[in-house]
């Protein structure tokens, strides 16, 4: 997984000021009389600075070979720019764990208590903080309604200020194509990466034991835990750039498709033609045991 720094720098220019004397000057000597032609009005320029990125959104969702839809999804304030740049723009994406009887209903509840909580964020407060907080209370709340009879991983990406917040629990997928590179921004959290950081920890390099364990694939942590331990998430936010592109998508998507086609899906020219991309190469595979899956891509640009 890559791992950003950046740095913004921020220039401005003082105007030059007449000297003293050159002042006194141009007071005494008289202007002569001129005539200037008319000329057409100039449009006025618009510095780089004073731009605002907007952001254009598409998403697909299938069941596979599924008989039922467990993946649950939102986008908020995809369509109003004004809310956008009031309050943000959330994308979010749920996925029920299979073999749990509540799993579509653990999404929901996930999905429904985030987007509840985003309308009530301070937007001038520890954003990061606000979003884990919320991913408790949707955890909480999906524990108190089903017990341990459902749960559903959750990857989340805010849009404020032209900086990216994220938030990832479970197994679902958030990457970043920028300048020709795709970075998966989160890291999957089930026994087999568990174990990796055991081994890390004790000393050893030896990843055998990890990778022999029958249960790698189970989720290490998940929304409807009875406590919820791990939140993966930035601490601070990552700044957007002009024509960067986010996909939020679960595990029937991201972990279908390889690297290569997921960015090559992401160099289509709008987000639609991308999901369209994203479904083709899924449904192409024509996998026996096809998951659910569910992608949201957003497209950034001046």
């Amino acid at each position: 997984m890559g791992f950003f720094s950046w740095l913004r720098s921020l220039g401005g220019a003082e105007r030059n000021k007449p000297r003293e004397g050159e002042a006194q000057a141009a007071k005494k000597a008289p202007s002569p009389p001129t005539t200037t032609p008319p000329t057409a009005p100039v449009a006025p320029t618009v510095s780089p600075a004073a731009r605002r990125l907007s952001y254009c959104g598409a998403s697909i969702q299938g069941a596979g070979r599924r008989r039922s839809q467990e993946d649950y999804f939102a986008f908020v304030n995809l369509f109003d720019e004004k809310m956008i740049l009031e309050r943000g723009l959330l994308a979010a994406v749920a996925d029920g764990i299979g073999g749990m009887q509540g799993g579509r209903l653990a999404a929901e509840i996930a999905i429904n208590t985030l987007r509840d909580a985003f309308r009530q964020f301070g937007l001038s407060g520890d954003i990061p903080e606000q979003l884990c907080g919320a991913a408790r209370s949707a955890s909480a709340a999906v524990y108190e309604e089903l017990r341990d009879e459902g749960g559903c991983t959750l990857a989340v990406c805010m849009i404020y200020g032209e900086k990216l917040y994220m938030l990832s629990i479970g197994d679902s997928f958030i990457y970043l194509r920028r300048n020709g590179s795709l970075y998966r921004l989160n890291r999957d959290q089930n026994i087999l990466h568990a174990r990796y950081l055991e081994a890390l920890r004790s000393g050893t390099t030896d990843r055998s034991l990890a990778e022999g364990d029958e249960r790698k694939a189970e989720l290490s942590q998940f929304i409807g835990m009875e406590s919820l331990d791990d939140i993966d998430y930035f601490r601070r936010p990552l700044p957007l750039l002009d024509g960067d592109v986010l996909i939020v998508c679960t595990n029937g998507a991201g972990g279908v498709l390889s690297k290569e086609e997921i960015f090559a899906a992401l160099g289509k020219s709008s987000p639609g033609d991308m999901c369209s991309a994203l479904e083709r190469g899924i449904l192409e595979k024509e996998l026996s045991e096809q998951d659910n899956y569910t992608a949201l891509v957003i497209k950034c640009s001046y």
